[in-house]
């Protein structure tokens, strides 16, 4: 999306919603303290997976901001 106003610059709006980010190789979690809150085991191999959103607002040619969260 892009939009502008009368004698200003435009702006442009980019994204990436419900983009869902798998990791099946060397995702494990170890090495980490372990202590009375620790509810998962430790492990080598651990899928790890998020869905997630990206959002980029900016001017063309100039400074992009960058918002990524949780889809």
């Amino acid at each position: 999306m892009a939009s502008a106003a009368r004698d200003a610059s435009p702006t442009v709006v980019s994204g990436l919603a419900g983009y869902t980010f798998m990791k099946s190789t060397a995702s494990g979690w170890e090495g980490y303290v372990i202590d009375e809150y620790t509810t998962l085991p430790e492990t080598r191999d651990r899928l790890s997976a998020d869905n997630t959103v990206f959002v980029a607002t900016g001017e063309p040619h100039g400074q992009i901001e960058c918002t990524v969260g949780r889809g």
